[in-house]
């Protein structure tokens, strides 16, 4: 599963609100419920659910029963940012 969630995370925009909810997920490191996430990101709750539903349904997240987490590594949020910084020179 985390080869496709990779290949899944590649395929993310980092300027996307789904990779901002991704990263906060990733780095807070413990289950969101989406209300509690548009809260915290200042993002519409309609945004958070639709962005959600589209990275649950790649396998970027678990579903819990205290939240939504991360099935992605700091580390590899990380090397997304590299990758994409490598490409702007």
């Amino acid at each position: 599963m985390m080869d496709k969630a990779l290949n899944e995370l590649s395929k993310l925009g980092i300027t996307s609100s789904s990779f901002k909810i991704l990263c906060h997920l990733t780095l807070r490191g413990r289950p969101f419920k989406p209300k509690d996430l548009a809260t915290e990101l200042g993002v519409k709750p309609a945004t958070v659910r639709a962005r959600i539903s589209e990275l649950y349904s790649r396998d970027l997240l678990t579903l819990g029963s205290r939240g939504y987490s991360s099935n992605v590594k700091p580390y590899d949020i990380l090397m997304r940012f590299h990758e994409e910084s490598g490409k702007e020179g």
